[in-house]
């Protein structure tokens, strides 16, 4: 995100948060990693990982990560495991 973010947008967003999200508990990464493999087959499970997985890129990647899932269907995407799924899932 861009670091030029003003307190009103934190603030803003932050009344937003949802705590699930189809089944798939949100939250700091550990709680997202363990719902994630504890529901195994929901299809929101590829949507959160892509999202975590694009938050997650360095700018330099972003448009290779948008190219996975441009023009595709949330089943049809293969998402690389990012850092934070390989650590918690060995």
């Amino acid at each position: 995100m861009n670091n030029d973010i003003s307190d009103e947008f934190v603030e803003f967003m932050s009344e937003r948060f949802i705590e699930k999200f189809e089944g798939i508990t949100l939250g700091d990464y550990d709680t997202i990693f363990e719902s994630i493999k504890e529901n195994d087959g929901n299809p929101a499970v590829p949507l959160i990982r892509y999202i975590i997985l694009l938050t997650r890129c360095s700018e330099d990647n972003v448009d290779e990560i948008i190219a996975l899932a441009k023009g595709k269907f949330v089943d049809e995407i293969v998402i690389p495991q990012n850092d934070t799924e390989i650590k918690d899932f060995q």
